[in-house]
């Protein structure tokens, strides 16, 4: 890691590309051309390889950068001092735990105050100062286990934290979080306590009146807002003060699945919020309220949805927000920072510049510069004195000269709507007639694929495929409009989509008709299953991973596990069937690939983590005997300490040389 003086003008950010990547790397970064030859074969272990540093945070007194990582089969929370120009990290699998040696986990993380951190683990939540002392488990199996008991507390059901509420505070022996005390009654509907992140104490400090979803507080710490949802619609409650009464709510209408707060301005008057825009999008408004009025429009876009809201939380202001187009965006209400973004922007337009994180004073910036070809690289800048210090590159055994380029698409569906997805080519071999494989993201409600890199896609196109990806009607970031056209059309429109784009590469000469798989996980791991059945003579094969198998017995499982609300049953009933209605009850009964098993004709690839939660690993059981049944066993690949996410490192690395020899045996070369 090195410091250097950032030069005026654009020279130092193309400074930095140079030295983090090299010339090669820059260069590389355009279109390939069609005369170069293929690349070599990169080792599967390298793109199984799970990333070193990730999800880099600026501490707010900026003399801290943390991260998290992954050496071998464990993941650990790192800390980096930028005066001692020194890292130290610690690894969650050595930790001593009998569980740990399964669930090793750092999910994610918080700063809290200056030097403490609040981390997500599979052991619970974790509390910890930036030289790793004061280290203490808060929540779940790590607590039980040192503890032994909550005090203060009566059951541990009491106490089972969802997530922080922010505020302006910073200040680690009083953090606000979110906590459902009894999550057996099936209901979502969290109170809020404040939590001493030091000694593991707690105490509440708003309960739930019965009825509200999620909490937002003003920048003293004060709960003054909640939003009221049952899952379709929702609405917004507020109050003056905490000894004040709640106002009347404000109703956003319903289907509003895009409303939210955003955050409070320093007026302590104006509340940003997210609601759809007359154009259908997710937009960011003003409300004022004293007088209960909304404001035009402060952001949004034609055709795609807003994602967040950036603050300064010292100066309590609305800095920009962020959103997807073909491409991750950031738009600046900042003037500096909108001239800081131009710099970025224009030193180097082959990569996306996101400015993810910044100091408590605003004098310092992290900025992680990524492409579909570049894993990314973290750089901070101090706006003050101009030094410029490069962190570290997420993947650093790749290189983005050997990385296949994603291209934006978009197709009309069968009955005229637009959609939009992506196209790996792989280098070296032309843009026409390549075998392809569809790669269906999962959801299908909300998720959508985007433009970045992927080492999936990236080892697919390592070994001479095109990669499709398609956003589906029911894919988030389109409107409300279109992500609600899904609802009810699993097996029905959401899958015409998929086949739709796919026969529209084959007809633009991109994919060669006779060479085509689709592969997924999760709802993809559905669909694939799905299209082997309902389109038997359009894929030469297919891979499912984690994928539902029987919508039936997946909503009973749902509809008899605690940790499911009845907000998120009645959301999957509205938007997958009930099953309770008679017709769609036979409608999810005759969409589930178990149902079609015999249907069934080209080579099957199942993939599923024992540990799965999400889609039990029964699910694939459960296909793969009704395969066997109907005379086409599929190829089975089970692995253990897998749950609902790609395997990686070890694991990751059995799963793609299966995967490879899988593909070559089916598709050819």
């Amino acid at each position: 890691m090195k410091s250097n003086r950032w030069k005026a003008g654009r020279r130092w950010l193309a400074g930095t590309a140079a030295a983090l990547l090299g010339p090669a790397a820059v260069a590389g970064a355009a279109e390939p051309p069609e005369v170069a030859p293929p690349p070599p074969l990169i080792p599967v272990e390298d793109f199984a390889r799970a990333p070193q540093y990730l999800d880099m945070q600026l501490s707010p007194d900026g003399t801290c950068i943390a991260f998290r990582t992954y050496q071998n089969e464990s993941s650990g929370l790192g800390f980096f001092s930028i005066d001692k120009m020194k890292a130290e990290e610690m690894m969650w699998g050595e930790k001593g735990f009998s569980v740990a040696g399964k669930n090793n986990a750092v999910f994610g993380y918080q700063w809290v105050s200056p030097n403490r951190v609040l981390a997500t683990t599979a052991l619970g939540w974790a509390g910890t100062n930036s030289d790793f002392s004061y280290f203490k488990y808060l929540t779940g199996w790590g607590r039980w286990s040192e503890e032994r008991e909550r005090p203060g507390i009566a059951s541990s059901m009491e106490f089972y934290p969802i997530g922080i509420v922010p505020d302006g505070r910073l200040d680690a022996r009083s953090v606000l979080v979110t906590n459902t005390p009894d999550i057996s009654n099936a209901e979502f509907r969290p109170d809020v306590l404040e939590m001493n992140t030091v000694d593991g104490s707690f105490r509440l400090v708003e309960k739930n009146p019965g009825n509200v979803r999620s909490w937002g507080a003003d920048w003293d710490g004060n709960i003054r807002f909640g939003l009221i949802s049952d899952g379709v619609s929702s609405r917004l409650i507020y109050r003056a003060a905490p000894s004040q009464p709640w106002g009347p709510a404000v109703d956003f209408g319903r289907d509003t699945v895009s409303s939210e707060i955003a955050g409070l301005d320093a007026d302590n008057r104006t509340l940003f919020v997210f609601k759809p825009s007359p154009d259908g999008r997710k937009a960011l408004y003003a409300f004022d309220l004293q007088d209960r009025k909304f404001s035009g429009t402060l952001f949004q876009h034609k055709k795609y949805d807003v994602a967040a809201a950036v603050f300064s939380p010292k100066h309590r202001r609305l800095l920009g927000v962020r959103y997807n187009t073909e491409k991750p965006r950031q738009y600046w209400f900042a003037p500096d920072f909108t001239r800081l973004q131009d710099e970025l922007d224009k030193a180097n337009p082959s990569l996306v510049h996101e400015i993810v994180d910044m100091d408590l004073d605003v004098k310092k910036v992290l900025v992680f510069s990524h492409s579909a070809r570049e894993p990314g690289y973290y750089t901070l800048i101090n706006l003050e004195t101009g030094k410029l210090l490069r962190v570290a590159k997420t993947r650093q055994w790749l290189k983005p000269e050997a990385m296949a380029e994603m291209y934006p698409v978009k197709c009309m569906a069968r009955d005229g709507l637009e959609l939009n997805g992506y196209v790996t080519l792989p280098l070296g071999r032309g843009k026409k007639n390549l075998p392809m494989v569809t790669f269906v993201h999962g959801g299908p409600f909300g998720p959508r694929d985007v433009w970045g890199f992927d080492p999936i896609v990236q080892f697919l196109a390592n070994r001479g495929y095109a990669v499709l990806q398609v956003n589906y009607r029911g894919s988030g970031g389109y409107g409300d409009a279109f992500y609600l056209k899904g609802r009810q059309e699993v097996g029905g429109a959401i899958q015409d989509d998929i086949e739709d784009m796919t026969r529209w590469a084959v007809q633009q000469g991109v994919a060669d008709p006779n060479r085509l798989a689709i592969m997924g996980a999760s709802y993809g791991g559905y669909s694939a299953l799905f299209a082997l059945a309902h389109t038997p003579d359009l894929y030469r094969c297919g891979v499912a991973c984690a994928a539902v198998s029987d919508w039936l017995t997946l909503l009973k499982s749902a509809d008899q596990y605690a940790a499911y609300s009845r907000d998120a049953l009645r959301f999957w009933a509205a938007v997958l069937g009930d099953m309770n209605d008679e017709k769609q009850r036979q409608r999810l009964i005759a969409a589930s690939p178990v149902t079609l098993a015999a249907h069934v004709k080209a080579p099957l690839f199942i993939m599923h983590g024992e540990d799965d939660t999400t889609v039990p690993i029964g699910q694939a059981y459960e296909m793969a005997a009704a395969l066997k049944k109907a005379g086409h066993a599929p190829e089975t690949l089970y692995l253990d300490r897998v749950g609902h996410w790609w395997p990686a490192n070890k694991r990751g690395v059995v799963f793609l040389e299966r995967l490879e020899a899988f593909l070559a045996a089916n598709l050819g070369k």
